[in-house]
């Protein structure tokens, strides 16, 4: 949600849910109107604007990552239009003045969608389906279904621990657009992770509980450096 609208919601006890704004990505996300499943509708002149709108805000092209869905994926194969940009079918003019695409080699392939990416300059697309779980228990998307996004490489670089108990195991992620930030937990004088302990030492099944808790959210410190398409559907 933070990569595509700016905010996200908030979960908590109870049914509890409230939308915290983000900062603004107006200008920055597109509904596409046209119909991309519509043979005479060409979509690439829309991801191209799109990818030169980061290109505009002073990110290489190079460097520019690519995310949509499997169906968005689908979709493009299916457009026509891919297959003229894929050197398999080229615009041909029928009797009546007509433009038509004519087949002049093998259906469109994932391996098509990767060259056309690259041709444009930018990084092979990838496709993000995983599912998971609301506090409602609803199965739901991560990343919505019909949303193409783009993101600039920043040349941010964040030093993670990736071991709290070694604090020598550090790696380098590059190229950061935000991070999940950890806040306070509930009923807390201070930010941090809230653990508790518990010792059950007189039952048959002595033992101890423990627990932990924390606030987290996403903050997205390069707004300018995501962009992309929502509403590419079938």
């Amino acid at each position: 949600q933070a990569l595509t609208t700016g905010g996200y919601q908030k979960f908590g006890d109870n049914g509890y849910v409230e939308l915290v704004g983000g900062p603004s990505l107006s200008g920055q996300f597109l509904d596409v109107t046209d119909d991309w499943t519509n043979p005479s509708i060409n979509p690439w002149p829309t991801v191209e604007a799109r990818i030169q709108r980061l290109v505009n805000n002073g990110y290489e092209k190079s460097g520019i990552r690519v995310v949509f869905t499997d169906q968005v994926r689908q979709i493009l194969k299916s457009n026509p239009h891919t297959a003229v940009k894929a050197g398999k079918s080229v615009l041909v003019t029928d009797t009546n003045g007509a433009v038509q695409t004519q087949p002049i080699s093998g259906l469109v392939d994932d391996n098509d969608i990767a060259a056309i990416f690259r041709s444009l300059g930018v990084q092979a697309p990838v496709s993000y389906d995983l599912l998971g779980f609301t506090p409602s228990h609803a199965q739901k998307r991560f990343y919505p279904e019909g949303g193409m996004t783009f993101v600039g490489s920043t040349g941010v670089t964040e030093e993670v621990r990736w071991n709290e108990n070694n604090p020598s195991d550090v790696q380098i992620v590059t190229d950061v657009v935000g991070f999940n930030g950890i806040g306070r937990a509930n009923g807390q004088p201070s930010t941090g992770r809230k653990v508790g302990m518990r010792q059950f030492t007189e039952q048959t099944d002595a033992r101890l509980e423990g627990e932990g808790t924390q606030a987290t959210g996403p903050v997205l410190l390069v707004p300018e450096a995501v962009c992309g398409l929502y509403g590419i559907t079938s």
